[in-house]
């Protein structure tokens, strides 16, 4: 007699749903916090009289490519997963320099910017 497979328990429907809540509500809060110091911008997004950042992506966008990269990530053993988050890096990157030159997001000069930051930082400046 074989034993049955193992069916999928609900905690870890569950742990998926909730790793993607908190995926969307980390990305748009980190958004909102490097969009209002200059980081960078998003000139192409939905509702730009409302929001400063590209709402669809953090509230769609994120969830779904958590849930993608949790699903591989599970199927990974050792080694592989190591390489996973390393290939993910890296088309991310790659991901990052496409949507530049599309127009969707744009980056600022770091060095500006940290120094920028940390006069406000040091010299409570507006």
């Amino acid at each position: 007699m074989r034993p049955l497979p193992k069916k999928r328990s609900r905690f870890v429907k569950r742990k998926c749903i909730s790793t993607m809540v908190f995926a969307a509500l980390v990305g748009t809060y980190l958004d909102i916090v490097f969009t209002s110091i200059g980081l960078y911008a998003f000139p192409i997004r939905p509702l730009p009289e409302i929001f400063n950042v590209n709402i669809a992506f953090t509230l769609a966008g994120l969830p779904i490519m958590t849930a993608i990269f949790l699903y591989f990530i599970e199927k990974c053993r050792g080694f592989g997963k190591g390489l996973f988050i390393l290939f993910s890096g890296l088309l991310m990157a790659v991901v990052e320099k496409l949507a530049e030159s599309f127009g969707i997001f744009s980056t600022a000069a770091i060095g500006a910017i940290f120094i920028r930051s940390l006069a406000r930082f040091f010299f409570y400046l507006p």
